[in-house]
């Protein structure tokens, strides 16, 4: 018995090494917070026409309501640096969660006449989930260690999939027995850690908790200018990636409904229940992207997920309007490995944005998360109307040819990334080694 105590503790600390358990019980809240979070911002998208007959709008104001949030989404997420150089990271976080959840809150208590406009706020409100994620990959990028940050990045980014899984499915619930419910339940979720998660103490730099690691020991520079971060190719390429990912995912997700019931000939409530494996793709996704992110190296993941994509929609492009169950079933699977490989991907490039130029102060990981906003506009204005007027058909080619064309980029980004590195660790080389000459 004692012998398999011990064996499970050394199991344990090798998996979860005690200097990084604070960093990883926090992060997990966070993440499920995020769940929440996400939970509340994706609401507008598939309950759309409920939510336009609850406000007594059509259902295409309410979808271009889901633009705009895009937008501010986009535009908050790039002052995310400054702010939290003056407020700090998890106090910006929670301001941001308590402005979206009484706004939220709002929508389920005001009364009917004032509903419309107070749900027009709410959702451009809900854009502030910019600045949270910024703020939250930067959490990530100071108080993790390099060689771990794609680990991390995966165990929060798994809120997405969770999303779709639980917290999706119970909004639907709310809205179906209460509508008013789901809107106060929401804001709820995200007041109750924004107030309890605001008055912890903030978790110390990566530097002050693991001493083996010399990268982290060596004084940083001081933080680069916006100009520099943008004259960096490697930051260029992450964010156009990720953009071009996103928006392919997007158009996807918009397209797989719209080919079921317009292509397949399938009902809503068929729909809804396909949606669920597109579930659990996303989360499949990202716990593979923790799994391997970290073993086989970012650009791996980057360049094998993105052939996979690239792959899996130009084979939907052919067999998707095959006759019957059998064209059904290749068009499920292929959307299947194309979700699991583009969630992958976004992981991967997420904790590349956090691995890249630590000096920035944030603005790696504000422009990753501005990339991924242009890429929500993107999909949510051009996709529907290249499907409909290409029967789909030319929609999923594009998006193979956007597949394969940053498949090239990334193959490119590894190479460049392995010499930014290696420049870099010479750098630091040499800066630890003056003292010492001293």
């Amino acid at each position: 018995m004692g012998a398999a105590v011990s064996e499970t503790r050394s199991w344990l600390a090798r998996v979860l090494p005690p200097a990084e358990r604070a960093a990883a019980l926090r992060l997990s809240c966070w993440s499920l917070t995020k769940l929440c979070n996400c939970t509340s911002n994706r609401v507008l998208g598939p309950f759309a026409p409920a939510l336009g007959r609850l406000v007594g709008q059509s259902t295409q104001l309410i979808t271009q309501l889901v633009g705009y949030n895009k937008v501010v989404f986009t535009l908050t997420a790039l002052t995310a640096p400054a702010i939290t150089a003056r407020v700090g990271i998890e106090r910006l976080m929670c301001s941001a969660l308590g402005v979206m959840g009484v706004a939220m809150l709002l929508v389920g208590l005001v009364p009917q006449g004032a509903l419309f406009g107070m749900f027009i706020a709410a959702s451009l409100l809900q854009g502030l989930k910019g600045v949270f994620d910024a703020a939250l990959q930067s959490l990530v990028g100071e108080s993790v260690p390099v060689d771990r940050r794609g680990t991390y990045t995966g165990l929060v980014e798994l809120a997405w999939g969770g999303s779709s899984l639980i917290g999706m499915p119970i909004a639907g619930v709310l809205l179906a027995v209460s509508p008013k419910s789901m809107f106060i339940s929401l804001g709820i979720v995200q007041l109750i850690p924004a107030v309890g998660l605001r008055f912890l103490a903030p978790l110390p730099p990566v530097s002050a908790l693991l001493e083996k690691i010399a990268i982290d020991a060596v004084p940083k520079p001081p933080l680069l200018s916006w100009m520099d971060v943008l004259s960096e190719p490697h930051v260029r390429q992450i964010a156009f990636g990720i953009m071009i990912v996103v928006a392919f995912v997007d158009s996807s997700c918009i397209c797989f409904g719209v080919w079921l019931q317009e292509g397949r000939g399938l009902s809503t409530a068929s729909v809804a229940a396909a949606t669920v494996a597109l579930g659990v793709a996303d989360f499949g996704g990202e716990l593979l992207a923790t799994a391997v992110i970290d073993r086989l190296g970012i650009a791996c993941c980057v360049r094998t997920s993105l052939a996979v994509c690239s792959v899996a929609a130009a084979v939907l492009a052919v067999v998707g309007d095959f006759p019957g169950t059998s064209g059904l079933a290749a068009g499920m699977v292929c959307h299947f490995f194309l979700f699991i490989a583009a969630e992958v991907s976004i992981v991967s490039l997420l904790a590349d944005s956090a691995t890249v130029l630590p000096q920035a102060g944030g603005r790696v990981e504000a422009l990753t998360i501005a990339g991924i906003g242009c890429g929500h506009i993107i999909g949510a204005f051009v996709s529907l109307p290249l499907y409909l007027a290409t029967n789909g058909v030319v929609a999923y080619a594009c998006f193979a040819s956007s597949g394969a064309v940053t498949v090239v980029a990334a193959s490119w980004m590894a190479e460049r990334r392995a010499a930014t590195l290696l420049a870099a660790r010479e750098s630091r080389n040499e800066l630890a080694a003056a003292p010492a000459e001293n």
